[in-house]
């Protein structure tokens, strides 16, 4: 009965919190409704993460540095959807809807004033951070994280920052990256709060449950994917920078060869070519700043309607990250930065005093979330900007901001003018399906409409779909399997298709750029003369990719 009585007080204390909660739910439903019109499919990094899911009884967890708990996390979602492509946006739904509604909780328990809290959550949920980052694994660990956090934040400081440190550490099988902060807190922990027997064995129970879950699913450390990235991303920024016409994805092995000899680790790449890797790092800060300062500025658009007609024409005035942005977006980018300019300015003729205490009195969330940053920074630093490993940085950036700045919260009741607010936030949320998202790649349905064509030819047994864009079988109901068009290599298209028999070539821009293809005579006769190879041509909606389909498959 007690324990009822303290929820009961609980509820009635947190009755605003709970109200503007639904509201961001409401709000979320209402700008995400149709997500999936707008979002096109990923086949890469995130079908990976499905497929892992999908297939975890039969194959076991995915290697620890590629997300275990993530793949998990599909699993558990695919005994509500069983379709896969409705799978993929069931999980960006409650990405972009719950996230902000987390971070708002979040800024709550940490005692930040409501309309700082809530201004910031709403800004969250529209912007390119919320929507548009890809993959969404990235998106699912702050999630985690923010959701332990929050769990935690009314436990006793001690326990609070080991459970916050072992919420950390199980991110590190979402994103490996976080298996550094997890050792920078553990040894701040023994530093900092290990005194007596008692904190001894605390300490021995956390090295017991580290070493089960290591033993069970691996060291995030230990798959060397991080040399892979460096290695991917480096050859990118290399392209660019000498604009050579070699594919980075495909001829990494070229390009690191010319900078770095038989260098096998990033420690030996920085020995065997200083210069050129200090290069590439300057020129990452560069991006890092670039890209970061348009992650939540651009949002889709509140009052200048700026719809997206899948014309990259019309977002040619600027770019972030060599997505095209257009004038709405930027004009209305520039109006919330000089809004946030003038509020801190203001706020700090006020409250300059008062930004000092709070600093001293949360300075050990600041420090967390200082040292949950470090792992994102050596990220975009040393290996590339990218919008994903930005998150972490900009998000926990924000956060210490709105900790420190805010003015404490002593509690707020449910009143009209709260109600009068979230309609008021329901009213101006905007609809996806009449503003549309901001423009990315992911944008259109290029995948979904290849998808749906294979659908309708209504393959019966095993076929084999050839593309260079990614893994469609994963989405296709049937016997269906995938050729990478990398793994023709060096021989000729004849001699590969022969070898791989495929029954559908998925042609587009990316597989028509390939080097491989390109000069290979074969794929040239194959792509003039395919009736003769007794495929037939099938278009996709209005793109330039079309199939190459065995002739039995395709209905007269």
């Amino acid at each position: 009965m007690k324990a009822i009585g303290k929820f009961k007080f609980f509820l009635r204390s947190k009755k605003v919190d709970i109200f503007f909660s639904l509201i961001l739910v409401l709000a979320g439903l209402k700008y995400s409704f149709g997500l999936e019109k707008i979002i096109d499919i990923g086949l890469h990094d995130e079908t990976f993460y499905l497929r892992a899911g999908l297939n975890l009884l039969t194959n076991g967890f995915p290697t620890p540095d590629w997300g275990p708990i993530y793949s998990l996390w599909y699993y558990f979602l695919s005994f509500f959807v069983q379709n896969n492509i409705e799978l993929y946006y069931f999980n960006y739904y409650i990405q972009v809807i719950s996230l902000p509604v987390l971070i708002f909780l979040f800024l709550r328990t940490r005692k930040v004033s409501l309309y700082y809290s809530l201004g910031f959550a709403f800004l969250f949920l529209i912007s390119y951070a919320n929507l548009a980052i890809w993959p969404r694994v990235s998106n699912f660990s702050m999630m985690f994280l923010l959701f332990i956090f929050i769990l935690s934040s009314r436990l006793s400081r001690n326990w609070q920052f080991l459970v916050n440190s072992f919420g950390v550490f199980l991110a590190s099988y979402i994103r490996p990256e976080f298996f550094l902060s997890f050792m920078i807190l553990f040894v701040l922990f023994m530093v900092l709060h290990v005194r007596g027997k008692k904190d001894v064995f605390v300490l021995l129970g956390t090295f017991v449950f580290i070493f089960l879950v290591v033993g069970a699913l691996g060291n995030p450390f230990g798959g060397g994917r991080s040399f892979a990235a460096f290695r991917d991303h480096f050859c990118l920024n290399w392209v660019v920078w000498n604009e050579s016409s070699l594919d980075s994805w495909k001829e990494y092995s070229t390009i690191m060869k010319i900078n770095f000899g038989e260098a096998k680790t990033i420690l030996q790449c920085v020995f065997a070519n200083p210069l050129i890797v200090f290069k590439h790092i300057i020129y990452n800060v560069y991006n890092t700043f670039k890209i970061g300062m348009g992650l939540f500025l651009v949002h889709s658009n509140l009052l200048i309607p700026t719809p997206y007609f899948f014309d990259g024409s019309l977002f040619a005035l600027s770019s972030i990250n060599k997505i095209p942005v257009g004038i709405g977006f930027i004009f209305e980018a520039i109006l919330l930065l000089v809004g946030i300019i003038f509020i801190l300015v203001y706020q700090f003729k006020k409250k300059c005093k008062s930004w000092s205490e709070n600093f001293k009195k949360y300075r050990r969330d600041i420090l967390f979330l200082g040292v949950c940053m470090v792992p994102s920074i050596v990220s975009c630093f040393f290996i590339f900007s990218k919008p994903h490993y930005l998150l972490f940085i900009v998000l926990f950036s924000i956060l210490i901001i709105l900790i420190v700045v805010s003015k404490v919260n002593k509690g707020y009741k449910l009143c009209k003018e709260h109600f009068f607010i979230g309609v008021a936030i329901l009213l101006i949320t905007p609809k996806m399906s009449v503003l549309q998202a901001v423009p990315t790649k992911y944008c259109g349905d290029r995948v979904v409409s290849t998808l749906s064509v294979i659908k309708n030819l209504n393959i019966a047994g095993k076929s084999k779909v050839m593309s260079a864009d990614g893994d469609y079988a994963v989405y296709l109901e049937g016997d269906f399997d995938c050729v990478s068009s990398y793994s023709k290599e060096k021989q000729n298209f004849q001699k590969f298709l022969d070898g791989e028999n495929f029954d559908i070539v998925v042609v587009t821009p990316r597989l028509l750029k390939s080097e491989d293809y390109k000069n290979d005579d074969d794929w040239k006769r194959f792509l003039v003369n395919y009736e003769q190879f007794g495929y037939e041509k099938v278009r996709v909606k209005n793109y330039p990719h079309y199939l190459l389909v065995k002739e039995k498959f395709v209905r007269k």
